[in-house]
């Protein structure tokens, strides 16, 4: 069983500790480089979330790196948002059991990929940033598993 860090608890946190633990934990992890992307997997207990940055070459771009380390650093106020977001669509057919399993990161977009327990399904929530505070720009069609 899936342990819940990432579900709304009782006090409307999505995560337990500070966005600026997650900012640590990205900052020690190592990427897996692939061929256009570099993967980040932060370990969270039992869970994990995963990070997919592009590369150019085999070099993560300088634009993307500051826009991961920006989502770190507020991760769970831009998870908790993204959350509300969701639970409160009309018609939200799912409890609230959505938990942030990836963070698809360009340079200045970054979409948020939830799957529920409860219904094999994902939502995908899209943040841009503008003018170095991230906005959230609602359900990313684009990318729905």
């Amino acid at each position: 069983m899936i342990k819940d860090i990432f579900t709304v608890d009782g006090n409307g946190r999505p995560f337990r500790q500070p966005s600026s633990h997650y900012l640590e934990l990205f900052d020690a992890a190592q990427p897996k480089l692939y061929e256009a992307e570099a993967e980040f997997t932060l370990d969270l207990d039992e869970d994990e979330l995963i990070l997919s940055l592009p590369l150019v070459g085999r070099v993560i771009r300088p634009d993307a790196l500051d826009a991961a380390r920006s989502i770190m650093s507020q991760l769970a106020e831009l998870d908790a948002a993204a959350c509300a977001f969701l639970f409160a669509l009309p018609g939200w057919p799912y409890g609230n059991d959505a938990y942030l399993w990836l963070l698809m990161v360009e340079d200045d977009n970054v979409r948020f990929c939830y799957h529920q327990h409860s219904v094999n399904d994902e939502q995908v929530v899209g943040f841009r940033r503008e003018e170095n505070r991230w906005h959230m720009i609602g359900i990313d069609r684009r990318w729905r598993g």
